[in-house]
């Protein structure tokens, strides 16, 4: 079998050992680039269709209960999630709702924590986790 590569030898001269070697190593570069890519578009396509979809959906459903909602920047495997009530109260009911959520998430290989929050200003919720390192699912 002879190889021939573009732009290092002539077209009449087959490629060496080391030649077939080189573009060999090349090639699965390149292949493990595009696995990668792929690998990346398929995460990030189940991250959308399967958390956050659902979540904004779940929220748009319970908006009587809920001013907002935060997905935060993980530290750990676990996603933490913060709803902000649409009372200056405890939602006990929404906890509980909340914890049937959490449960349908598990489900499908999410780990996700929710935390209730009491209706607050952006400066208060700074207190719980940074806005700039979140991503507002529901709410204006």
């Amino acid at each position: 079998m002879t190889v021939e590569l573009l732009g290092r030898l002539p077209a009449s001269q087959p490629a060496t050992p080391q030649d077939q070697d080189i573009f060999l190593i090349s090639a699965e570069k390149a292949t493990d680039a595009c696995r990668h890519s792929v690998q990346r578009d398929q995460r990030i396509s189940r991250f959308n269709n399967e958390l956050i979809i659902p979540l904004s959906v779940w929220c748009n459903q319970h908006r009587d209960r809920l001013f907002a909602c935060y997905l935060v920047m993980p530290n750990s495997s676990v996603l933490p999630v913060y709803m902000v009530g649409a009372s200056e109260k405890y939602d006990f009911e929404l906890t509980d709702m909340l914890g049937e959520l959490a449960g349908k998430f598990k489900d499908n290989g999410w780990s996700v924590h929710f935390s209730q929050l009491p209706r607050s200003d952006d400066a208060e919720l700074a207190g719980y986790f940074s806005l700039k390192d979140s991503l507002q699912v529901y709410g204006d």
